[in-house]
Parts: structure tokens; sequence; C-alpha cells
């Protein structure tokens, strides 16, 4: 029987690793890890090698392509990212997930990626040829319409938050003046508030540190740079621990179904690509620093991901 032994461990004093994949020639490993990092090491004398900031959250999974020029990795941001695995590069940023993306998988060419998130969907995306935009067939929304396809926007079943999309997409005259009114920049934490809750941890009295918890809970990701600040401080191990705990919890879930919603109508303005559009992303882009909505945004005006390159998305509405 073959015997088994231990070769070496590996460490990141950040975060946990989720998921770990080797390069087709044997000669990298390459780390996903909690704190939203893809490490790598040298196979062999185990050096460090890149250090990726790969994604908001936490990465989920990581796989080379066959010809281990490229390296998928998937996040809890909803997104795919596709990297130039010796240079650390970003090549793509692939949207089309309503919920945090677990797996990817290449095909035997190279040429299709597959990934699998928590939302209930598959997205296959070619990368040998475009897919074709979708066309425009204008329709005549009401009020009313607009409002019950805001509500589904929002919803739980990945299939009837698409459909409300591709409506919404189909029908930009109506749609983006809608959205404008709907959609607003996340205000920042306010200094006094931020004070409050920094001071909050480091408290003595357990029942104020879990009033303090559920509030930060409440921030969403708004809460990962405070929860990052208090960490530098000391903290007594009986108060970093669950600190660190809640990091951890708000990364994993980093927004519920307000920001959802307000993520995916983010890509109905991007898709429409006119000035007012372009218009209500920017304003939506001056929002707080480090939320989600801001920097999903501030993504949608960079000419790489703009309307102008939708048709390299995939086709998900």
């Amino acid at each position: 029987m073959p015997r088994c032994g231990l070769i070496q461990k590996l460490n990141n004093s950040t975060g946990g690793f989720k998921d770990v994949s080797f390069s087709p020639d044997g000669g990298t490993l390459a780390a996903a890890c909690s704190d939203g990092t893809v490490r790598f090491w040298v196979v062999g004398d185990w050096s460090a090698g890149l250090t990726l900031r790969a994604h908001r959250g936490v990465v989920f999974a990581l796989r080379f392509s066959p010809d281990g020029r490229r390296l998928a990795t998937a996040g809890s941001d909803n997104l795919v990212r596709l990297w130039d695995a010796r240079t650390g590069q970003e090549l793509h940023s692939l949207r089309g997930h309503y919920g945090m993306v677990l797996s990817v998988s290449w095909s035997p060419d190279g040429e299709v990626l597959a990934s699998a998130s928590a939302g209930g969907s598959v997205v296959t995306t070619s990368h040998r040829t475009r897919t074709r935009p979708l066309p425009r067939v204008c329709q005549d929304l009401s009020r009313a319409r607009l409002e019950a396809l805001w509500d589904e926007l929002g919803s739980a079943d990945v299939r009837v938050a698409l459909r409300a999309g591709r409506t919404l997409s189909a029908s930009p005259a109506a749609a983006v003046p809608f959205l404008r009114e709907r959609l607003s920049p996340v205000p920042p934490v306010p200094a006094d508030k931020a004070a409050r809750l920094l001071r909050g941890l480091n408290s003595a009295n357990a029942e104020l540190r879990e009033l303090i918890r559920r509030e930060l809970l409440e921030l969403e990701e708004l809460a990962v740079p405070l929860l990052r600040e208090a960490l530098t401080r000391s903290l007594p191990d009986a108060v970093r621990e669950p600190v660190e705990c809640l990091l951890r919890e708000v990364q994993a879930h980093p927004h519920g179904v307000l920001t959802q919603r307000a993520l995916r109508a983010v890509e109905v303005l991007a898709r429409a690509g006119s000035a007012d559009a372009r218009a209500a992303l920017a304003a939506l882009a001056r929002g707080a620093p480090g939320a989600l909505l801001t920097e999903a945004a501030a993504r949608a005006l960079r000419p790489a991901d703009s309307a102008a390159k939708a048709a390299e998305a995939p086709s998900r509405w």
C-alpha cells in the first residue's frame, strides 16, 4: 500500500482557506482565502508567490485553465473573475449570478467556463467568441408594472429576478428614470456612530457587546472596515475572537435583499448605457467607499465594463 505523509503545511494569518488548485504543470499551488485574496506558492520549496486581492468578501473557489495561463476565481460578491496566472493581471470580471458564486470549472479545451452560485444559477461563458447582446424590444411599461418589476427584481427566486431584469433592460426609456428615483448612494457611517461602535466592541458589558454585534450586522458590508480597525487595536482574547467571528460572518453574507436588488438594478443601468443611466451610476459611485453598491456602480462606469462591452458579459437578462 502506498505510504502517505505530510509534505508541507501552509498558513494564512488573515483568514482560512476555502479551496486550492494546482496548475496543470504542477509547479504552482493557488489557494482561495476567506479574506478575499488568492495566494500562490511554488511547489517544491513552497516559497510564497503572488497575492491577489481578488474579491470583496470571501473567495470560495478557483481553477486554473487547462493551459495554465488563466485562473478563474469565484467570490461572495457574485462575481467570477479571470486572471493572468503568471502576472496576476485581471483579464475579465464576469457577471450573471444573483448569489455568492461557489464553484468554477473549465471545459477540457479551456474555451468554456462554468460557474455555480448559491442563488440557484449555473452560468457558462465562452472565451472564444462573443455572445450577442440582448435585442431591445421596447415595451410601454406603466407605473404599476414598473413597481411590480421592482419587487420582482428583489425576489429570492432567481428566475423571477432574471425575467424582471430582462424586461427592464428591454425598456430603458421607462426603466432608467424609474430606477433613478429608487436608487440612492449608500451613506457613510457617521464618524460619531463609528466611534461608538468601536468603543462598544471593547466593552466589558457582554449585553452591550451583543447589541453592538447586531447593529454591525445591520450595516452589512459597511461593518467590514470598522471590524478590521477594531482588530488592529489591543483587545482581550475574550473580545478579539467574537470580533473575528463577526468579521467572517459579515464577509460570508455581505448583503441582504435590499442591496441585492440594488445591485441587480445597477446591471440594468449598465446595459442601458444612456447618458441618464450613466449619470445615475455616477451618483451611486459617489456613495460610501467600500460599499458593494458604490463599487458596482464604479465598475459599471469603467470602459471595460460599459454598455459598449456588455455583449462580452454572460447573457443573463
